[in-house]
């Protein structure tokens, strides 16, 4: 089944969580790469002069949805004005690869080393940067800290990012990457992680059920919603990226990988906090209130249980689905709860946090490269710089001015629907993304002018607000997630070996001793010796004490 039945504004993701509004729609369709000519014959072209030849290089990014954004409206006037910024024609050849196979392809176009002129580096399976980092030490990709000084645009956003210098270079100075920036003016507070539970209250109220807010409750609920005979399964997954089990650890304080608790980097699986939530999630996997084939649940397969109406809760859904559901299936009345609190943390929830604390903040996780073996490499950063351009910024964040949006009193605010997003090629769309991903992000618009209000449960009531502001009224220092602010300290090529040489055999045996855990298949009175046989495997503090120095 398509996703055309969740939201059409969802980017990847979600991925993630999702980039910056939710990345990757369509993730579960073919990946097949779509190679094509972008060589531009507008006006622009012209106007460099016909004398000039035209500069061809090669780029394999990101494509989302069901087709690649060229031909597009927006993606014309990017060509467009590109050329004129770059003062000569341009001919470019586009690979598009679909945001699900592009982890995996982008694996064999790194180790096989052919690589195109500009290359968009994005990995789900672990950090972007560290990945960026060890080819660009290896030679594949240019150093572009020694050409700063022909990047003026890019430039000027990293001395405005407090964070970037320790955040994007490496320890010895290099930075390989080009990476994602978010311009935030008016702050982002939202759900931590983007993420709501989202629960079916029409049921609910036939059941004479109140909405649930704590991880008991969810468990009552669901039982009787299952007792009832409404439904096999209550609790759903909805998508790959949106894994019930991350609410249960955060409602534990606690993940299943390292994370920063406000202090330090710890690694959640050798917590009690972590058995605890493994016990919880024991408890609704053996009584049958979730599916057991949640561990490998889908897209297809979430939004088959939402269409169907057998779904009734989902503990982690994207932070915009409820406000969306709301207009496209009202009957259901789905209602948005933040991250439900456990037994033993109830008055302290980690449910929200602001996803940018500064106005220019760049996200490590996305990111263009250029090769460093390209013969045109010097035109690469002019190009890649001017991707940094405002006038380009402004082009794939609101489109043209005066057709898709207008500045009253010195602000923008769009004029078209967004049924037009995807059709005019606006990023925004989240599966049409003109120019090269990842774009510059104007989270204003992301995060505030194309959203919708948001039926959500709060303070035993439903409000219907749009996210960030409520977020940003209802934050305390009871609910506030250490990810809000967290720390991305950058390592060194040999560290992050040291750390994979640790952590990859634990991390491993940590996930599939999870799923024995959760499916009764392992006995928590083992647990003493599974933390002893974790610990036996590597030195876990050691590992740890690398991301914790640079805290220091």
């Amino acid at each position: 089944m398509k996703r055309k039945n969740l939201s059409k504004i969802v980017a990847l993701g979600m991925c993630a969580a999702m980039l910056l509004s939710g990345c990757g729609a369509d993730k579960g369709k073919s990946g097949s790469a779509q190679a094509t000519s972008g060589k531009s014959t507008s006006a622009a072209s012209t106007n460099t002069g016909d004398s000039k030849e035209a500069l061809k290089f090669k780029v394999t990014t990101i494509y989302f949805g069901d087709k690649s954004p060229e031909g597009t409206e927006i993606q014309k006037k990017w060509l467009e004005m590109c050329e004129s910024k770059m003062g000569r024609p341009l001919d470019i050849t586009f690979e598009y690869i679909h945001s699900g196979d592009y982890t995996e392809k982008l694996q064999v176009i790194n180790a096989g080393g052919d690589l195109p002129d500009i290359l968009t580096c994005f990995s789900s399976k672990g950090s972007t940067k560290q990945m960026i980092d060890e080819y660009g030490s290896k030679g594949l990709y240019l150093n572009l800290a020694e050409h700063l000084d022909k990047m003026p645009n890019y430039k000027s956003f990293l001395d405005k990012d407090p964070n970037s210098k320790k955040n994007l270079f490496t320890p010895e100075g290099a930075l390989y990457g080009a990476y994602n920036l978010s311009i935030t003016h008016t702050g982002s507070a939202h759900c931590a992680g983007s993420t709501l539970m989202a629960v079916k209250n029409s049921v609910l109220k036939k059941l004479n059920l109140p909405i649930p807010t704590t991880l008991d409750e969810v468990y009552k609920t669901a039982k009787a919603i299952k007792e009832a005979g409404v439904s096999k399964y209550p609790i759903v997954q909805l998508e790959e990226w949106q894994k019930p089990e991350d609410v249960v650890f955060d409602a534990y304080h606690t993940n299943a990988k390292r994370y920063f608790d406000g202090t330090k980097f710890q690694y959640g699986p050798l917590s009690d906090d972590y058995k605890l939530a493994l016990q919880y999630l024991n408890k609704i996997y053996t009584e049958g209130l979730i599916s057991p084939d949640y561990f490998t649940y889908t897209t297809d397969m979430g939004n088959a249980d939402l269409e169907s109406g057998s779904a009734c809760i989902f503990l982690s859904s994207w932070e915009g689905y409820p406000g969306t559901w709301a207009t496209e299936r009202p009957a259901d009345e789905w209602v948005g709860v933040p991250i439900p609190t456990s037994d033993k943390y109830k008055d302290k929830a980690w449910q929200f946090e602001r996803e940018f604390v500064n106005e220019y903040e760049f996200n490590s996780r996305y990111a263009t490269v250029v090769n460093a073996q390209s013969p045109v490499a010097e035109e690469m950063v002019k190009f890649l710089d001017i991707q940094y351009d405002q006038d380009i910024i402004d082009l794939l964040n609101w489109g043209i001015e005066g057709k898709t949006y207008e500045v009253k009193d010195g602000k923008k605010h769009l004029i078209i629907d967004k049924e037009k997003f995807a059709e005019l090629g606006m990023p925004v769309s989240g599966n049409m993304r003109s120019g090269i991903f990842p774009q510059p992000q104007d989270m204003d618009l992301w995060r505030i002018e194309i959203t919708n209000p948001s039926p959500i449960y709060w303070d035993n009531k439903i409000v219907d607000e749009k996210l960030v502001a409520f977020a940003t009224k209802v934050m305390n220092a009871s609910n506030i997630s250490p990810t809000d602010g967290a720390p991305n300290p950058s390592i060194s090529s040999d560290e992050s070996s040291e750390y994979a040489n640790i952590m990859t055999p634990v991390e491993t045996y940590a996930q599939e001793q999870k799923v024995k855990f959760i499916k009764g298949e392992r006995s928590f009175d083992e647990w003493n010796k599974y933390i002893e046989e974790l610990n036996n495997m590597g030195d876990i503090n050691a590992a740890l004490e690398i991301y914790n120095s640079k805290l220091k």
